[in-house]
């Protein structure tokens, strides 16, 4: 697990690997693209921050072998009289959506070594969702 934090910005689909731990990934396509994270271990953790607002397609974030491991917890900053804030128990994908997901919106992924937490905040309604496939 790497102690310092490393930013990059990433464009294209990309499986991260448990060597990646600890990095800030700036999401910068407005095409959107797959990110799938590694095998849980425990303290593997990343940062997902939208560089660039997705236009078509979203930002998915997805676990190894889609298993229904990711618990989602996510605050929305826009508030009216439906329900705010996404939240699963057992998703296999989170997806920063499309026309709707803004700069800054990010998402924050830790590993217990059996599931993987996703925390995180958003601008918009339905910026966020979550999904079994």
């Amino acid at each position: 697990v790497r102690n310092a934090q490393v930013a990059e910005a990433v464009t294209a689909t990309r499986a991260l690997a448990a060597s990646d731990s600890g990095s800030v990934l700036f999401l910068a396509a407005v095409a959107g693209f797959v990110t799938t994270l590694p095998a849980p271990v425990l303290g593997l953790n990343f940062k997902f921050i939208v560089k660039t607002a997705p236009t078509s397609n979203g930002y998915l974030i997805k676990s190894l072998s889609d298993t229904d491991i990711i618990v989602v917890s996510v605050n929305e900053l826009e508030t009216d009289t439906t329900e705010d804030g996404p939240s699963d128990d057992n998703a296999d994908v989170v997806t920063l959506v499309a026309n709707l997901a803004s700069k800054g919106d990010y998402l924050d992924f830790y590993c217990d070594g059996t599931n993987w937490y996703c925390v995180g905040q958003t601008k918009l309604d339905g910026a966020v969702t979550s999904a079994t496939t």
